[in-house]
């Protein structure tokens, strides 16, 4: 079903509740205390070598219980005697793999020993072999090919999203794109299986709030095989927790456990893409039963999201190229026109439409110590000056960048005007002083497809703190007081324009 907002109801600004929760910020991840039940875990100083804490599952994998090894150190095992985990040797977050550690039961297990801050963490796991589905090049050719123009997005989307499903054998697969306010959107989404179709919605950053996507950034990949499965404690020499940041083994947020209830699924997994340093998304599987994959599948599908990371580099910086061809040539012969004007105003009569046409603006204004020169449709006279004391006086960055002026900029607006986007350069110029450059953008009716009401969450009056949201059917919205977006290419712009203005000027 979908729900609309009332034809004459728009939202007016973007809830602080959407952009940051302050119970699910404050929760130590890293710190529960506690994994999920597909693995054991042992964790020991990096230079003592003593073991400190053991999961309460460990005598089920290796048949040697958690209370006889704390403190002891890890020769006593024979398959970690004599390995070098010192700190110096392997950087934090590294792997190493250790197959066949134990045969008991239930067949062969493995271990990987994953490095830490000062600490490594043996993950161990049982080591059933899944059925190739077919070479891993059947499935990477096509992310081989990097997209060369936006018509190519989809379909290379689209081919990660296929392929994940394919190794993972997962029900559902969608490929989630985070945007500038850390919402996140679904671009594309294969299902093997009946499953609620979420492609094009989007979902408030709430839903991976900012402590989640930093484990992201420094994780190749989070499973959770089954939502109810009950975690098992980890036991210490102390009552200290062990650090987990770094482990595929950490039990599952309570909260997020009943968010993965409400939208009908019982096992997740989840691989980070990454573009130059920045979480870009995520390929996100969901299925409808328990399901485990082990390390050698999970290895394979992390090596899918990486390609596809590679060929979406390579994708922007082959815009980054076109972009700047040519680029100084025109900026240099813009800003030797404005420097070059007996004054500031007939600088602006000459040369308002190429700075008009350079940021894609309806209005622009150029400011130099007090005075002001103003082309197209911008803001009024004192709310221009407003702005202009606001960005000089309490704005750190040099190069500014709004879509909702009346929610990141803290000034009153009088209504006069419909500028919504605002763009701010300052350059301080030995010759001049500050120069400041402001261009302006209209806001836009835009309609949002939410997974959701993304302002309801749900008070359980058995917990604690707030549940997410029961519901993820279609609820729409429409947005008058956003500009469009102001893109990558168009801030590098804005960077290279400071950089010119440094030395003209």
């Amino acid at each position: 079903m979908e729900r609309l907002l009332p034809d004459n109801q728009t939202t007016a600004s973007l809830p602080a509740s959407r952009l940051t929760n302050p119970e699910c910020e404050s929760e130590q991840l890293h710190a529960s205390g506690a994994i999920q039940p597909y693995g054991a875990l042992l964790q020991f100083d990096a230079v003592t070598r003593r073991i400190s804490h053991a999961s309460a599952n460990l005598d089920t994998f290796i048949g040697v219980s958690a209370p006889a090894l704390l403190g002891c150190t890890i020769d006593e095992l024979d398959w970690l005697r004599g390995m070098d985990f010192s700190a110096s040797s392997v950087g934090a977050g590294k792997r190493q793999m250790i197959a066949n550690i134990a045969n008991i039961g239930h067949g062969q297990v493995d271990a990987v020993c994953i490095h830490g801050r000062a600490v490594v963490s043996v993950e161990i796991e049982r080591a059933q072999r899944a059925a190739v589905v077919a070479p891993d090049q059947h499935f990477m050719l096509p992310l081989m090919t990097a997209p060369s123009d936006e018509a190519d997005l989809a379909a290379y989307r689209h081919a990660l999203a296929t392929a994940v499903a394919a190794v993972s054998g997962f029900a559902r697969v969608m490929i989630y794109q985070f945007m500038e306010d850390w919402s996140g959107e679904v671009v594309s989404q294969v299902n093997t299986v009946p499953m609620d179709d979420y492609l094009g919605m989007r979902f408030p950053a709430t839903d991976i709030p900012l402590i989640a996507r930093n484990l992201y950034l420094i994780n190749p990949c989070r499973m959770i095989p089954d939502i109810a499965a009950v975690a098992v404690p980890v036991l210490g020499c102390t009552a200290a927790p062990p650090d987990l940041t770094w482990s595929d083994l950490r039990s599952v947020s309570p909260a997020h456990l009943d968010y993965l209830a409400s939208m009908g699924v019982r096992a997740s997994l989840s691989f980070p893409i990454q573009l130059f340093g920045k979480l870009w998304g995520l390929a996100v599987c969901h299925h409808l039963t328990p399901r485990l994959l082990r390390v050698e599948q999970r290895n394979r599908c992390i090596a899918l999201a990486n390609q596809f990371a590679f060929g979406m580099r390579a994708y922007h910086s082959a815009r980054r190229l076109q972009v700047t061809d040519g680029l100084n040539w025109r900026l240099n012969r813009l800003l030797s026109s404005l420097s070059d004007a007996s004054t500031l105003t007939d600088g602006m009569l000459a040369s308002h439409e190429a700075l008009l046409s350079l940021m894609s603006a309806q209005g622009v204004a150029m400011v130099i110590n007090n005075e002001f020169a103003t082309a197209g449709t911008g803001l009024s006279v004192p709310e221009l000056t407003q702005l202009d004391d606001w960005f000089l006086g309490s704005v750190t960055e040099t190069v500014f960048t709004t879509r909702q002026r009346s929610t990141e900029i803290p000034l009153p607006c009088d209504g006069s005007t419909s500028v919504c986007g605002v763009m701010a350069i300052k350059v301080q110029s030995s010759r001049s002083g500050w120069l400041r450059f402001y261009w302006f953008r209209p806001g836009e009716a835009s309609q949002v497809n939410w997974a959701g009401n993304p302002d309801k969450a749900v008070s359980d009056p058995r917990a604690t703190t707030s549940s997410p949201r029961r519901s993820f059917q279609r609820w729409s919205e429409t947005t008058v007081d956003c500009s469009r977006p102001w893109s990558a290419e168009e801030k590098f712009v804005a960077l290279r324009f400071r950089l010119l203005a440094l030395r003209i000027w």
